[in-house]
């Protein structure tokens, strides 16, 4: 239990929880807030809640809304949500306990908690009981589904894999798959599960924002992902074993090129092992934080406070 004063104009995360699929998926969700915090006074406060903040609309608050602020950012606890086209955390904001799904490499000094980007298919791989064997591809082969992006990045990486002639199975969809009715739209569901399926490799390129909700569904598939930009992942800080690729989203085309042949002329069994990392930090980590996101989040507190 923690001593918890929420700021009285503090914006809380429970329009999530008015959503069946995203009930208790944020760190202070209702449930973590009844379950692990007793509501005081400011004087008697371990931590002070700022709230939620959503990443468009940063111009909206500023270090005069919270009183307590001064000499205390690192008990300031705020949720940020979304990451949006160029949207980057204010600098004041960074002095306080971040915690959001729009961490990137560049904030690594801060104190800002990763939390998994939500879809509807990574709150459901994560928290239901979804059994899947991993049945690995025998060439080396990269995928990728979903929208064209803002940046080019992804067209980038679609012009440079084909004119390279190396094995892709890339598509571009209109629209955005993340929120779909996983029953009512099955065949989008199946389609994307299978791109993931038939290629080890899977390419997750920043998209409006950097944070990817597939790198982390890619890893329940046992697959490599292939990080295209500057987003964290959650516990990163703990992996010693990495079974992902990251490269810069900026570099020239012949630079993109150099860097995806050197991840093609990895060894498939060396894929293989990292495809099975993959799969154990979805099973221990991912699964664990749905699990109980608000414990989670402050154990990752004590143990950075230890």
């Amino acid at each position: 239990m923690i001593n918890l004063y929420v700021y009285p104009n503090a914006k809380k995360p429970f329009e999530h929880d008015r959503m069946d699929y995203l009930y208790n998926t944020t760190v202070f969700s209702e449930e973590g807030i009844s379950k692990y915090c007793k509501l005081v006074e400011p004087d008697k406060a371990d931590y002070f809640y700022m709230g939620q903040i959503t990443c468009g609309t940063y111009q909206n608050f500023s270090k005069s809304d919270f009183n307590f602020l001064k000499g205390n950012e690192r008990k300031h606890i705020v949720e940020i949500e979304g990451d949006w086209h160029q949207k980057e955390v204010p600098q004041w904001l960074l002095e306080c306990l971040c915690v959001g799904n729009g961490d990137r490499l560049h904030y690594k000094s801060f104190s800002f908690f990763t939390r998994p980007c939500l879809s509807r298919l990574l709150v459901h791989l994560a928290k239901k009981t979804v059994n899947y064997d991993i049945d690995f591809p025998e060439e080396i082969s990269a995928g990728f589904i979903g929208q064209y992006d803002p940046y080019g990045t992804r067209q980038k990486l679609y012009r440079v894999l084909s004119s390279a002639n190396l094995r892709n199975e890339v598509y571009f969809n209109n629209s955005w798959y993340a929120q779909i009715d996983l029953k009512k739209e099955n065949d989008k569901v199946q389609r994307y599960a299978g791109v993931m399926q038939r290629n080890i490799l899977s390419l997750c390129p920043r998209g409006v924002g950097e944070d990817s909700s597939r790198l982390y569904e890619t890893c329940f598939f046992g697959r490599v992902p292939v990080i295209v930009g500057s987003c964290r992942l959650l516990d990163e800080y703990k992996i010693k074993d990495k079974f992902f690729f990251r490269f810069s989203p900026d570099i020239s085309e012949s630079d993109t090129l150099n860097e995806l042949q050197q991840i093609y002329n990895t060894p498939l069994k060396q894929l293989k092992h990292m495809g099975r990392l993959a799969k154990e930090y979805f099973e221990k980590n991912i699964k664990g934080y749905f699990s109980d996101p608000t414990g989670y989040y402050l154990r990752y507190l004590n143990e950075k406070n230890s």
